[in-house]
């Protein structure tokens, strides 16, 4: 993925961010709402991944071991009020909302850390909830808010998940 800074006269990008060492296809990105250094990308393989635009190149992390989608990632939205909350839908008919539980501290420091650019060991704070069954139709869009999600399918009905636990 390549960054332009429309500011500059060069027809060049200002930066050149890479997936992974495979050809893998973005199919979504988001930043985060209050950190705005913070990109969140889906990929054609269902998998999460976070940049902090402050690094170069490379992702922080890839949220993609046991949390990933089975099909291509169709939307994601942080929520509006909470960013520690995050939903994604996919092509194969998942609805996820991915919950950081708590504030988290990395070894003595007392220093806390933000879940999306933490290391590795830290997915594992990590909860993922199934919304609604899978439907075996993509769902092609979803909504936040407050603790309501909706989302658009492929067979043409619009669903609402009421009660989100924040």
């Amino acid at each position: 993925m390549k960054i332009w800074d429309t500011r500059s006269e060069s027809n060049k990008p200002a930066n050149t961010l890479m997936l992974s060492g495979d050809q893998v296809t973005p199919t979504y990105l988001t930043f985060h709402p209050t950190q705005r250094h913070i990109i969140i990308a889906g990929d054609e393989l269902g998998a999460l991944t976070t940049w902090d635009l402050r690094q170069q190149t490379f992702p922080v992390n890839a949220l993609n071991a046991l949390n990933a989608h089975e099909g291509a990632i169709t939307e994601i939205q942080f929520h509006p009020d909470n960013p520690d909350h995050l939903f994604s839908c996919s092509t194969t008919g998942e609805l996820w909302h991915w919950s950081t539980k708590t504030r988290y501290t990395l070894g003595f420091a007392s220093e806390e850390t933000n879940v999306w650019l933490a290391p590795e060991n830290v997915k594992s704070k990590m909860e993922v909830l199934t919304l609604m069954p899978t439907l075996g139709k993509p769902i092609n869009s979803l909504d936040v808010s407050k603790n309501k999600v909706i989302c658009g399918c492929d067979n043409e009905a619009i669903y609402l998940v009421n009660g989100i636990a924040l």
